[in-house]
């Protein structure tokens, strides 16, 4: 079960991964995210309810670009909250065994609700807007 306290403890983090990764600052007019990242972070946590941690985090860290974005942005965002290397916690997520998954998939979800949340903060622009 999500807890509240922990994705509004993770919720500062979170604003900071989304500065640090897209290259932004909270509350700037000019800075942007596209839009497709909300919808991203949404299907990443019902990818990973549907087919499991494992599967959810392999397909998101495709390499190359889907739609012109790139959904990896999604691992590096969590790892980012979660105060690992992007590809430390995809060694971590493979190599965990059934009793700590659990565990670590709450942390994840907590995690990319509180980025989902935290995109709140930022100016989001779909694709079409931010080429014009």
């Amino acid at each position: 079960m999500i807890n509240k306290r922990n994705v509004n403890q993770l919720i500062p983090k979170a604003i900071e991964a989304l500065e640090k990764i897209f290259n932004i600052q909270c509350g700037s007019e000019k800075d942007t995210i596209p839009n497709e990242y909300r919808n991203y972070l949404a299907s990443f946590g019902t990818c990973i309810r549907t087919s499991g941690l494992k599967t959810a985090v392999a397909i998101y860290n495709k390499e190359g670009k889907l739609n012109d974005e790139d959904k990896g942005k999604v691992i590096e965002l969590i790892a980012w909250v979660l105060d690992k290397d992007k590809q430390k916690l995809i060694k971590e997520i493979n190599a965990v065994n059934s009793e700590d998954e659990k565990n670590l998939k709450q942390k994840v979800i907590e995690a990319a609700i509180a980025i989902k949340l935290s995109l709140n903060m930022f100016q989001l622009v779909d694709k079409e807007k931010k080429s014009n």
